[in-house]
Parts: C-alpha cells; structure tokens; sequence
C-alpha cells in the first residue's frame, strides 16, 4: 500500500473513530455545546456569547464581557454581592443579593430587570455608563433600594418598602396597593403615576419630580423641604388621599373627593386648581 492510501485509510479511521465518541455523547460532531451555565464559585468570570442561560449560584461573581439571553442570580446567593460589567441581557432575574449587592458597571445593557428576592433587602445600583431600560420589582418582593439611572421603574409588589437613593429615573408606574416609596435628596424623577389599582400608596419625597399623578383612593403624598415638584395632579379615583406639602409644587391640580390638603408654613405653591371638597 502506497503512502498516500495508508495516510487516507488512517483519516478515515480517525473520522469513523470521532464519530462514534460524538454518537456516544448524543450529539454530532457541528452540534451545539450546552446554552446554559451554572456558576457556583466566587470569582471573575469572561465569558463572551456562548451561553444563552447563565445561572450564578454564588456570592463574590464578577461576570465580565459576557452576552446573553437571561441572567439569573439565585437565591443561594443570599445577602451577598455580585457584579456585571460589560454585560448584555434581555432579562436579568434577582432572586438573592443584599443590601449591598447587584452592581451594574461599565458598559453593560439589560433590557429588563426584574427583582423578586421574598426574603430580605435587595439594592440594584446601575452606575454611569451602564444601561438598564426596565426594573419591575416583583409582586411578593418587600424591601427595595434602587440607585443610579434606570429608564422605567414598574411596582408590581404589595405591601412593600421601594426606596430610591441616588436614582435618576425617567417614568415611575405603581400598580399595587399598600406600598411605600421614598425619594431621597439626591434623586430625580421625571414621571411618576401611581395607578387606580395602587390604593393606600405611600409617597415620600425629598428630591425632584417631574410630574406626579395619583389615580389611587387612600394615597398619603409628603412633599418634604427640599423636595421640588412641578406638576402635582389628583385624578377624581383618588378619593380620600393625603396631600401634605412642605416643599416646593409649581402646579397643583386636586380632582378627587375627600381629599386633605396640608400646605407648611415655607413652602411654595404656584398654581393651585382644586374642588370644593379638598379640606
């Protein structure tokens, strides 16, 4: 046998051989690896666009240039930390993290944030540069800070505590009842609309606001010293709500029945359209 037979016969053994190993693992030789990976070990992980599912299992993750469908930060992370940058998704999924935990950095990109950690506080911080388009927090979810600039921000919980620290937010939509939502000093909002289904919300609010619409009966609207409003609407569905107003409201409009209205000494409203009935 010539050289060149035996080297043809020799290839094609190696090509029936690696045939039979893929076969053997259930796959062919051009099929795809697995889409999904588990992270369950503290450290720096890049990992470009080879995986459409990644789960972090772990506290101490630094994910890092990496692109993928959804993201996942289990609960068996707890009240640890965990940090993305350079990171692409269509959805991130927070269901562990702490106080202190999810970072956003660099020039990372999520479409959808939805926080749905049931057993403690969680914080998302979106820093300069990263994009982050929508944070719903969950229904079931009780204790929220948010920090940093963020498009819109959905509340879906009940009975909850959102607290917004530092944020700059472009549209602010509550849609369930009984929560309690702070602005601090240091953050401005540019649309806020609490929903008819939003009934005894609770607004606190130190910083800027663009525009704040309540449709929700039973709500309580402080708008403390510092804070600077420039439209501030009651629609006729938001009977028997609050309104105390120590800051500054360039213009007030009160349609809705029952309606309290406390202005403090110092502070300063422009325009002022109410009904007969607000006390």
């Amino acid at each position: 046998m010539s050289n060149t037979k035996k080297l043809i016969a020799l290839g094609l053994g190696i090509l029936l051989l690696a045939s039979s190993v893929f076969l053997f693992l259930g796959r062919t030789p051009d099929s795809e690896a697995s889409t999904t990976l588990e992270i369950s070990e503290a450290g720096v992980y890049e990992l470009g666009d080879q995986y459409a599912d990644i789960i972090l299992k772990s506290d101490g993750v630094r994910l890092k240039n990496a692109q993928a469908t959804t993201i996942t930060v289990a609960a068996s992370v707890g009240d640890g930390e965990v940090y993305f940058e350079n990171v692409s998704a269509q959805q991130v999924n927070l269901q562990g993290g702490g106080a202190n935990s999810i970072y956003i950095q660099g020039s990372s990109n999520f479409e959808r944030v939805i926080i749905q950690r049931v057993d403690g506080k969680i914080r998302v911080v979106s820093e300069t540069g990263a994009e982050v388009d929508v944070v719903v927090v969950d229904d079931g979810v009780k204790d929220v800070i948010v920090t940093g600039t963020v498009k819109s921000l959905e509340v879906n919980a009940s009975n909850s505590n959102v607290s917004l620290v530092g944020a700059t937010v472009e549209q602010v939509l509550v849609n369930n009842e009984n929560t309690s939502i702070s602005v601090d000093a240091a953050t401005s909002l540019t649309e806020v609309s609490v929903r008819p289904t939003a009934s005894s919300t609770n607004l606190s609010i130190d910083g800027q606001v663009g525009s704040l619409s309540n449709s929700a009966e039973n709500a309580t609207i402080e708008i403390k010293a510092t804070a600077q409003v420039e439209s501030l609407i009651l629609n006729e569905s938001a009977g028997s709500s609050t309104i105390v107003v120590a800051g500054s409201v360039s213009f007030m409009e009160v349609s809705s029945s029952n309606t309290s209205l406390t202005v403090n000494e110092g502070a300063k409203v422009v325009v002022v359209d109410v009904k007969d009935s607000v006390s």
